[in-house]
């Protein structure tokens, strides 16, 4: 009787950390995004979008760089879109919202409602969800 009380109890804090766990969606990144830009935070926001891509595009030996210097590189690219994104925070106004995402692969796009940006493009890095474009 003991242990079944002491396994009842535990069982919602187990699940609770396995969920935990869990890397986030498209739709739940697409939404954090949403939020930071319909809040100012555009930091935030900015830290969200794919560097990756772009860099190996641009520089093929990015993977060659230490992890450290990397995330130097993105902090400084992020700085820089986080100024672009502000000057974007009237086409998200508190009514924004994600409506729809569909996911194909590595790409999603997200369905927005209630502001002037329709949509967000996303891609999948690694097994992280990074936002690559607005329309």
């Amino acid at each position: 009787m003991r242990r079944t009380c002491l396994l009842c109890a535990l069982t919602p804090l187990i699940a609770l950390v396995i969920a935990g766990c869990a890397k986030p969606d498209a739709r739940s990144v697409a939404a954090q995004y949403v939020g930071y830009m319909k809040n100012g935070k555009f930091k935030a926001a900015a830290l969200l979008w794919d560097y990756g891509t772009e860099a190996r595009q641009q520089n093929e030996s990015w993977d060659d760089i230490p992890e450290g210097q990397r995330q130097l590189i993105i902090g400084k690219l992020a700085d820089e879109k986080a100024t672009t994104l502000a000057m974007w925070s009237s086409y998200f106004p508190a009514s924004t919202k994600v409506a729809q995402v569909s996911e194909s692969g590595d790409t999603a796009q997200a369905v927005l409602a209630g502001g002037r940006i329709e949509s967000l493009q996303l891609v999948k890095s690694g097994d992280t969800w990074r936002v690559s474009g607005m329309n």
